[in-house]
């Protein structure tokens, strides 16, 4: 799973960096504070094939289904945008992140929405976004 650390400003450069919306390619709300954020961690299932005639005895297996994955994204904590995302947990959204290196864009939910209660640092949360499905990779010119 790529990981992608931010500056304090949540920025990446000057880019934005997660953004979610409820159409595809539309106008996005910028999610505030963030710190870090993963890619789709998505695979693809295994199918084995193996049958009489397979060569020397030997077990084959070929792609199955893919599963999209998760996406973890780290942010301040702040009660607004906390809310914010609370409130998500019942609307799949079009998201996107962009780093300086291209976008990836997909369908998905908020899964979870935690929050550290550290009080020796910085307070910390966290939410998960499950991705229902395929994410569009566009690399950056």
């Amino acid at each position: 799973m790529a990981e992608v650390v931010l500056n304090t400003k949540g920025r990446a450069s000057t880019e934005r960096l997660v953004q979610y919306g409820t159409v595809a390619n539309a106008v996005s709300t910028v999610v505030a504070n963030v710190t870090a954020v993963s890619f789709p961690d998505g695979e693809i299932e295994e199918v084995e094939i193996t049958d009489d005639q397979s060569p020397d005895n030997t077990r084959q297996f070929g792609p199955g289904w893919a599963d999209p994955g998760e996406v973890n994204v780290t942010y301040n904590y702040r009660s607004s945008t906390f809310l914010i995302i609370e409130n998500l947990k019942s609307d799949a959204m079009f998201w996107t992140i962009t780093v300086r290196g291209g976008t990836v864009a997909f369908p998905g939910f908020v899964k979870s929405n935690n929050h550290d209660g550290d009080l020796d640092s910085t307070a910390e949360a966290e939410f998960t976004i499950r991705v229902t499905g395929k994410p569009v990779f566009t690399v950056a010119v």
